[in-house]
């Protein structure tokens, strides 16, 4: 969203960044005006949720509890900025507050985004949703199956619910099943991957436009210091480090940083822990392990021989752009489905949060580290987004679709 933003206010667009107070220095930092739809408080309480990293609770929190909670002051900002004629809404796929708006209004262009290929129901080839054997993946029909007795069971009391009462409130008719069709938006949708991470087209909506990773992580606010702390880390040890990440959220992974740790210990390789946590980390750390609390992927990781992380849809697109091997540690929403996508793309290979262990991380990220096939095909796949023009072309698209309603 940095990204579309500043290249949006870089041709001439007025910006109203609505965010979550910890993000809203780097928005500021861009030049935009912002609004805070989650305080700092709020934050802090959602990423503290027992079960937000599982595949069941952590979308109940998501879905039930935090996207449908910013339903009605989302639309209580629209209302107060919305200028016909010359507003666009650039929305997050949580964002339903935007959605119901832009059925309130018709006439307003919502460009919607899909951060990661699980976002579409493709019954022939399914996302992977969870780390469990037994999840349907086939046939069709009982994969479209399980998505209706999803929407009965869960979405419904999650968001149905809570949208429709906002709906009635503004006189405008009930939906169902939210997730399967009508949460995208009529307008354009950008699918933010390009489509060769992706698959199954047949089931693509008409409005969907793949344009690529934006590989947007707020480098360039921070790149003065991202130098010095990548030299400070060099100084230290001159080895190209190997990156642990479990997300920049997650301040659940005391586990993950123990075993990485004696992992690092144990190979003898400069391992670098990132968390804005430290509180996670073990109270001493081998002299070849180094914690920083946050850098740009975008910069950092071509200095890195690897990186074990959760497979969130940023650190995944970012770590094949810089071309390195990734092990991944799924553990809920599309982290599982974009380790996948990795492992079938020969990038990295996969170990189940649930199964983490020292000996499990020590095996995977030792081959890792020495198998030269996946090095080699790192190294092709970051040729295909050296020169990625993601940023410029979803822009054009949105420019494009403003001016057809224009004419319209």
């Amino acid at each position: 969203m940095l990204a579309l933003s500043r290249e949006l206010k870089r041709r001439g667009w007025r910006i109203l960044f609505l965010t979550s107070e910890p993000y809203i220095p780097l928005a500021q930092a861009a030049g935009f005006e912002t609004h805070c739809l989650v305080t700092a408080e709020e934050f802090e309480h959602f990423i503290g949720q027992p079960g937000l990293w599982s595949p069941i609770k952590g979308l109940r929190v998501v879905l039930g509890e935090t996207a449908a909670q910013l339903i009605q002051p989302t639309l209580d900002l629209l209302s107060e900025h919305y200028r016909p004629g010359e507003t666009i809404l650039l929305t997050h796929p949580l964002d339903f507050g935007s959605r119901i708006f832009r059925d309130l209004h018709p006439e307003v262009p919502l460009i919607g985004t899909l951060l990661a290929p699980m976002a579409i129901r493709t019954p022939r080839q399914p996302a992977k949703l969870t780390g469990w054997s037994w999840e349907i993946q086939r046939p069709a029909w009982l994969v479209e199956a399980s998505y209706w007795a999803a929407d009965r069971l869960l979405i419904a009391r999650w968001l149905d619910r809570p949208i429709n009462r906002v709906r009635q409130a503004i006189g405008l008719a009930p939906v169902r099943s939210v997730l399967n069709n009508w949460y995208l938006s009529p307008d354009l949708v950008l699918g933010l991957y390009p489509e060769w991470f992706a698959a199954d087209k047949e089931h693509w909506p008409d409005r969907l436009q793949c344009t690529g990773f934006p590989l947007e992580d707020g480098a360039r606010e921070m790149q003065r210091d991202t130098d010095s702390v990548l030299q400070a880390i060099r100084d230290r040890d001159p080895r190209p480090p190997v990156v642990f990440a479990p997300g920049t959220a997650n301040r659940q992974a005391s586990d993950f940083f123990r075993v990485a740790a004696e992992v690092c210990e144990a190979l003898d390789v400069h391992g670098l822990l990132l968390t804005e946590f430290p509180e996670q980390l073990p109270d001493s750390l081998p002299a070849n392990v180094h914690h920083e609390r946050y850098l740009p992927f975008r910069t950092a990781l071509r200095h890195c021989q690897a990186i074990v992380h959760h497979g969130g849809i940023g650190t995944t697109s970012q770590s094949l752009a810089a071309g390195i091997p990734q092990l991944l540690i799924p553990m809920a929403f599309d982290q599982f489905d974009n380790a996948r996508r990795v492992e079938k793309l020969g990038c990295g290979k996969t170990l189940l949060h649930r199964k983490l262990s020292f000996k499990r991380m020590f095996e995977r990220v030792r081959a890792l580290l020495q198998d030269s096939a996946i090095k080699t095909r790192c190294l092709e796949i970051r040729e295909r987004l050296i020169n990625s023009t993601s940023v410029v072309d979803s822009v054009d698209a949105i420019e494009r679709h403003f001016q057809e309603r224009v004419i319209q």
